[in-house]
This record gives structure tokens, sequence and C-alpha cells, in this order.
């Protein structure tokens, strides 16, 4: 009866108090149960007579002890009764339900017969212990992780590719045998650019000269009137600008001799365009544009002086007013108002000192324009070759003062050339080329008067008297001057 399962189940308290003892041995129980201790005792020093002083300290000291004692006891009673708890082992009634599962979804076996509490206790308590080993190694293995991440952010990188050498253009096989000063130096591909670059001092010799004076071409072409006539181009065009460039590094490989077959004109022309071509079109497109750039950004004071636009909101509303209407090119009338006749056309003062300015001053854009002088102005009529003209360009080229006001409106740069600014020099160009066309005469009248203007030119002699005028507006005084017999 003793060892029966049940019996323990039920001996053991609904309460959680005092479990009951179990022997380990078979002998008899005891014919009365082990008395709970009771409360009474903790309380016995009330029911005593007083004593001495020294003696009732003493007393006090020993009944404090025995309640230690008797409270310890309690706590190791209690303890007792809840690991009998877990040690019971479970007892199902009738046959195992193949149904049965835990939580998981895992199946449950449930012995029918008897288990020892030990083997159940040991069990449990190994199940426990690998839990907590395997909750404490996750734990280390976390924290071992993130002490490697840190370790190796600190770490140097060490670059296991080798160093990036300059690689040749000519790579294919079946690409002609170009002359070797023809070759050019590629920096690395690379997945960010998916372009191939060059950079001036990997070049050799021949290369650099062409480069630079590719550039110098590049800039002068933005001036002339090479491709005005051209409905289609547009300098301040990504496209425009990189035909100025492919045609100025031709021109330039040209200009310094490197002309026939399998020489830098030609393969300027025939070589392989994303190995060869596009990559100097590229470097020279760069540095050509920020010399663009330099057209809005150097002669911003000048425009707005000449304009007499101040840095306030009225400032600000009269950029606006002349961006909208186009009104900066039209001079302004003795009634303060500007003068839109087809003949007063880019008469007003900011047009002319917006040229000077940006072509005939001392940088080196002035000194690039001075040594072409012969070759890019020249007279329409064809009779009066001396009489030379501004460039159509260089007046188109006056759209830089719009995007000048642009920045002014908005207090704030906009990227050069701003959006619309490629048309309003189509614009411009448009009004030149209708002018001419117009009345010949006229216009190289007024775009001869814009070159002595910008150029600070002296009019040549044919701007004066003939040989007869000048002799006839003296005939009167002829016969004076043989009479005079003045000795003096």
């Amino acid at each position: 009866m003793r060892n029966n399962p049940l019996y323990i189940w039920q001996c053991i308290p609904a309460s959680g108090g005092q479990a009951p003892v179990i022997p380990d041995s078979d002998e008899e129980e005891p014919s009365s149960p082990v008395p709970a201790p009771s409360r009474a005792r903790s309380n016995r020093h009330t029911s005593r007579p007083p004593l001495p002083k020294e003696q009732s300290e003493d007393e006090s000291d020993k009944l404090d002890e025995e309640e230690e004692l008797i409270e310890d006891e309690r706590k190791h009673d209690y303890e007792a009764g809840r690991y009998v708890d877990d040690e019971m082992p479970e007892v199902i009634m009738g046959s195992k339900s193949t149904d049965d599962s835990d939580d998981n979804g895992r199946e449950i076996s449930r012995d029918t017969g008897t288990m020892s509490p030990t083997s159940q206790h040991d069990s449990s308590d190994n199940e426990k212990e690998i839990e907590v080993e395997e909750e404490e190694q996750k734990q280390t293995r976390k924290a071992l992780g993130r002490k490697a991440a840190v370790l190796r952010q600190e770490l140097p990188v060490i670059l296991t590719s080798p160093p990036s050498v300059p690689v040749i253009a000519s790579t294919n096989l079946s690409e002609p045998a170009w002359k070797p000063h023809t070759n050019i130096i590629l920096r690395p591909y690379t997945t960010q650019t998916r372009t191939y670059k060059i950079a001036m001092k990997d070049q050799n010799p021949s290369i650099r000269k062409v480069l630079n004076l590719a550039q110098d071409n590049a800039y002068i072409m933005l001036i002339s009137d090479e491709h005005i006539t051209d409905d289609t181009f547009s300098p301040l065009t990504v496209d425009g600008l990189n035909d100025i460039v492919w045609a100025a590094l031709i021109r330039a490989a040209e200009d310094l001799e490197f002309t026939g077959d399998l020489n830098l004109a030609d393969r300027l022309q025939r070589g392989d365009e994303a190995k060869y071509i596009n990559p100097m079109i590229d470097y020279v497109s760069q540095r050509v544009t920020c010399d663009r750039t330099a057209l809005k950004t150097a002669h911003r004071s000048t425009v707005l002086a000449v304009l007499g636009i101040e840095h306030t909101h009225i400032g600000f509303a009269e950029a606006k007013t002349h961006i909208l209407q186009t009104s900066y090119i039209y001079p302004v009338g003795k009634d303060g108002k500007h003068d839109y006749r087809a003949s007063s056309s880019f008469n007003h003062p900011v047009i002319s000192r917006f040229i000077s300015a940006a072509w005939f001053g001392h940088d080196k854009y002035s000194k690039l324009v001075k040594a072409r002088k012969t070759q890019l102005f020249v007279s329409s009529l064809p009779d009066k070759p001396l009489e030379l003209e501004i460039l159509k360009a260089m007046v188109a080229m006056a759209a830089c003062i719009h995007a000048v006001l642009q920045d002014h409106s908005a207090d704030r740069p906009f990227n050069f050339p701003p959006d619309g600014l490629s048309t309003q020099w189509g614009t411009f160009r448009d009004l030149l080329c209708k002018t001419e066309s117009a009345n010949k005469h006229k216009y190289h009248k007024f775009m001869h008067k814009m070159y002595l203007t910008t150029s600070q030119s002296i009019a040549p002699a044919t701007h004066g008297l003939t040989r007869d005028e000048i002799l006839d507006r003296i005939q009167d005084s002829w016969a004076d001057f043989e009479a005079d017999n003045d000795d003096d």
C-alpha cells in the first residue's frame, strides 16, 4: 500500500503544507503521525511568571533562536511538499490515446504502469540542465558574434585584388594597327560610371597636345557661326556640345599634323567608340562645360548693374519680369518703356556690355578670341570687307543673361544651362537670321556697330570722307592760299 503511487498522491496535503515523510524501508509506520509544529510553541514565554532581568534576557534569546529554527523547519517542509508534487508520476486510467499531443504538436508517450519518482525527477533535472546549458551557449554565441562584428569593423581593409594598371585602348585584335602614339591609357572600368575614362597625366605627349588644343577649339566653336545655320544645333545641349568637341578633337589632330591613315585624326573617326572616341570626348566636354558655365557666373554683377537690378524683393520681381517678357534685349525709350521694334532688337546696353566683358577683356577666353580675330570676325557684305561684324553666336549667347536673371529672381543659383535656355538661344539666333534676310544692309550696319562697341575698336578709314570729298571741302581756300605772300 505504501508503494502505491495513488496512495502517495492522496497523502499530499491540498493546501501545500507539510508533506508526509516516506520512509525508504518497508518497516511499519508509527501508530501516530508526527505532530506538526504548533504556533503555541512560539508563544510559550507569554505564560511564564516574570523572571529576573538578566535571566529574562537569556530566556528571550533562547526563545528567539527556537523561533528561527521553527521557521526554518517550516520552509523545509514547504519545499519538500513542492518537490514531491513535481516528482509525482502521472497516472492515466485506461488505454493511451493516439491523439494525445503536447502544445507543440508532438505526440506524448504516456505509460500506464508505475514510474519511479526518483527516475522522473532525475530526467526532469537533466532536461532542465540541458536547456539551461543550451540557453547559456546561445547567449554566449550572440555575445561573441557581436564582438566579432565590432572587431571586423575595426580591422584594416586589405584589398586582395591587384592594383589597377593602365589599359591600352587598342585591345581588340580585329582593329587596325594604329600608330603607337595614338594609343590612350584608360582608367579602370567601374560599375558606378559604366564608362571608360582617361586622365591627362596618364597620356603620351601627342595625346596631351591634341586634348589641350581641342579644348581651345571647342570653346571658340561655341561662339562661332560655323553651325549657326543648323536649326537642330545648340551649343547649350549635351548632344550639341559633344558634336562640337568631337569636331574640335579632329581639327586639333589635323592642326598638329597627325593626319593620314592610322594616325590620330583617322582614329578619332574610325576608332573604337566606347574605348577611344567617347573617353576623349568626355574629357574635353567636362572642361568646356566649366568654360561655358563661366559665361554666367563671371558676369553676373555686370548684368545686374547695367539693368539696375538690386538684391531686394523689388529687384527679384524686376528680374522675373525681364525673364517673362524677354525685355532685356530691347532698349528703353524716353517714355520709360521698352522699344519692341525689330530694328531695336539687341540694342539694350546690357547686350554689348555682356559681350565686351565675356570676349574682349583680359582673361584667357579673351586671349583665345583675340588670337583668332581674323578667322572669326568678317563682313557679311563682300563690298565692305573691312567693316567687321560681331558674330551671331556671340549675340545669341546673350541668352546667358537669361540664366543670370533666373538665378537672381529665385535668389539661388541653378545648374547651367537651366531648362529652357537652349530654346532661348535658338530664338535669338532665329531673330538675327530673320533680320539679315529682311534687310542685309541694316543688319550689317547694326552688327558692325556692335563689333566696334564691344571690341572698343576704331572704325576703319573707309568710314571717313573719300579723297575727292576731302579735297573739295577746302577748294574755296586755295585762292587765298596762293595769294598769301607773307615772307614769314
